[in-house]
């Protein structure tokens, strides 16, 4: 576990919050998936938050070896009636030569948990990372999620989903890193408000002068559901290479009422035509959970969060 322990940064104390999590870790997993293994059923953790500890650092270290073929399904939940807590978490995961990994995460924490999330992953040559980001709960959450490619030939696939409710606040960073030739990182996060909530989005695409003939896309979609709901895209390129292809693009809009009356003139109630387009904007990104038990766990919350809103 020493070979790989906070070795995602360039220095453990590159972020005060990761600095702190190395400190004082009190949990996690540490998952090794040995070469040319395929597991078709997801590895699923389950973090509960409870009334028992108020701070919380686990740390979690995923290898998957060469030519290994995993999911890893990470789960983060608490009671309703949850009392103030602190999750400070952290996730390394280590992808090798010629690998697939698909990384789930689910955060449905209660309204007094404070989450601070940090995850990155060293994908090596001709591997596949694929993260898919769910994120639903607590008062405050900031996430971190950064893909290195640092091997030729390496791919990320990076997803996210995250209602921001009122009266609370949803702070996203994302860094798609090019290191090697031929790399290729595809993003699309995609966010819901409600009345009085906000969201923000900050993505970075990074590719080094040697990352010739890499391609990188990052696309930020927002969904407002409140005339008071708040969300920010600031999107951040810094190429330094001179033969690569690399866009990105962010939209804020609301549900269309001519889509919500068409639904409506065909029998529809109006609150099961409001949930069937906020399903469909998040299908784009649901639909690549390769597990059924997921995707219906994730469209659940999502109405569930969302069940009150009146557009």
């Amino acid at each position: 576990m020493k070979k790989y322990f906070m070795k995602t940064l360039e220095q453990p104390g590159e972020y005060k919050f990761t600095a702190l999590n190395a400190a004082f870790w009190n949990g996690g997993m540490f998952v090794y998936i040995p070469e040319n293994t395929e597991i078709a059923l997801p590895l699923h953790a389950l973090h509960w938050i409870d009334d028992t500890r108020i701070v919380h650092n686990p740390h979690t270290i995923v290898v998957v070896g060469q030519g290994a073929s995993v999911t890893y399904f990470d789960e983060y939940i608490s009671p309703p009636a949850q009392k103030q807590a602190f999750v400070n978490a952290m996730v390394e995961i280590f992808v090798e030569p010629g690998a697939t990994f698909q990384y789930i995460s689910l955060q449905n924490f209660a309204k007094n948990v404070y989450h601070f999330a940090h995850r990155r992953a060293i994908i090596d040559r001709d591997a596949r990372m694929n993260w898919l980001i769910g994120t639903f709960g607590s008062e405050l959450t900031k996430s971190s999620v950064s893909s290195l490619l640092h091997g030729e030939g390496a791919e990320t696939q990076m997803l996210g989903v995250a209602i921001g409710e009122k009266d609370r606040f949803i702070d996203q960073h994302t860094h798609q890193i090019h290191e090697a030739p031929h790399t290729k990182s595809d993003l699309l996060f995609k966010n819901a408000v409600t009345e009085g909530g906000r969201t923000v989005y900050r993505g970075v695409i990074r590719i080094a002068r040697h990352a010739q003939q890499s391609d990188a896309y990052q696309a930020n979609k927002n969904l407002m559901l409140g005339e008071n709901a708040r969300a920010e895209s600031i999107p951040a390129l810094e190429i330094i290479a001179n033969d690569v292809r690399c866009t990105h693009g962010a939209t804020v809009g609301k549900l269309e009422p001519d889509l919500l009356f068409y639904l409506q003139t065909r029998g529809l109630p109006r609150q099961e035509a409001k949930r069937l387009l906020v399903n469909g904007f998040f299908h784009p990104v649901l639909q690549h959970v390769p597990h059924e038990y997921i995707a219906n766990r994730m469209y659940s919350i999502i109405e569930e969060r969302t069940r009150e809103v009146d557009v």
